[in-house]
């Protein structure tokens, strides 16, 4: 859309293209403006000439905004080395494929392109464009396939600091209700499978929401997220169970009296969930995981105190590694029966 640059228009479309909700008397005490119905009448204007200008109640107020697509980045010079461009660059390919199922792939591929030009043109060393072409980081398909406007909310909660109410679908039995509130504390994308690590304010810690299974979601622009003071990503991801990614997969565990008080203190994963506490004491719990790679040695670390109930796959490759176990102890006799004539000198 055309706007006169130097017009009290423009500075309102400035105003509100820097990223806040802003209530009228937001505008009028940052612009030449002396009334709520001069603000008014240009943002009717704008409107008309095509912005997609938000508006939504917040308390007595109302305040108005721009959606991600509509704000601008201006008057942002940046001096980069040849190394720092080429890095750049290769990031910008990573990021493409990592947010290709988000609705951010398309503002990366359209920005990315008008800072490659420039910096093409201004590299003397590398033949950028060309070197963009010969980075692959994997055109698999994502994991799960989830709203965007799910996405979008989620960003704008972690830029606000805002929590959230969402609807969501957990993929085993929980005692959670289905709509809860959660405050986002970051967005992550393990193995493909995009999610939100988000402090649960009915479990009140943080937990993983995968964003396939988010319903339905609401901004809660009144409130002020939460986060744990100790909250660290990094321990967060490494204190877990396929942490390197893989196939999103629920695990069922049955768990004898002896090892269930441990499982009734201690949460060994963010999506551990008591399904069921039998009359003899035994447990039934399930985690939600990425892979089971680190999921077999952790059960079989717990010994005859937990048995795998699902997937069967899991329960079978714990079986047959017990099975050759059991086959090498019975060989074991014949390996130490070495005659004392042939045993070396000490």
């Amino acid at each position: 859309m055309s706007v006169e640059p130097r017009s009290t228009r423009a500075e309102v479309l400035a105003l509100l293209r820097q990223g806040k909700a802003l209530t009228l008397a937001d505008m009028i005490e940052h612009l030449p403006i002396d009334s709520k119905r001069q603000v008014r009448r240009h943002l009717k204007t704008l409107r008309e000439a095509g912005l997609s200008i938000q508006e939504e109640a917040r308390g007595r107020e109302k305040v108005f905004s721009l959606p991600l697509g509509e704000l601008a980045v201006e008057d942002a010079p940046v001096s980069l080395t040849e190394q720092q461009a080429l890095a750049l660059v290769v990031a910008a390919e990573a990021g493409r494929a990592a947010l290709a199922p988000t609705p951010l792939a398309e503002p990366l591929a359209a920005g990315f392109g008008k800072l490659l030009d420039r910096l093409d043109r201004a590299s003397g060393t590398y033949d950028l464009g060309r070197l963009r072409e010969q980075w692959h980081f994997g055109t698999e398909p994502a994991a799960s396939t989830f709203d965007g406007d799910a996405f979008d909310t989620l960003v704008k909660a972690l830029n606000e600091r805002r929590p959230v109410r969402i609807a969501y679908d957990p993929a085993h039995a929980s005692d959670a209700p289905r709509k809860r509130t959660i405050s986002p504390l970051m967005m992550a994308a393990p193995g493909g499978s995009w999610r939100c690590v988000a402090y649960c304010h009915y479990r009140e810690a943080p937990r993983d929401f995968t964003l396939s299974r988010i319903e339905d979601i609401t901004l809660l622009t009144n409130d002020v997220a939460i986060r744990p003071d100790d909250f660290d990503a990094d321990l967060y991801f490494h204190e877990r169970f396929g942490a390197l990614g893989g196939e999103t997969r629920v695990v069922r565990l049955l768990v004898e009296p002896d090892a269930a008080r441990y499982f009734r203190e201690k949460s060994y994963h963010s999506s551990q969930v008591v399904e069921e506490a039998r009359d003899d004491g035994r447990l039934v719990v399930s985690f939600e995981v990425e892979g089971l790679e680190d999921m077999t040695s952790w059960v079989q670390s717990w010994g005859l105190s937990v048995k795998v109930l699902d997937p069967p796959e899991l329960a079978e490759r714990i079986a047959e590694d017990a099975r050759r176990v059991a086959v090498r102890y019975e060989d074991a006799s014949e390996d130490d029966a070495t005659p004392d004539a042939d045993r070396p000198d000490a």
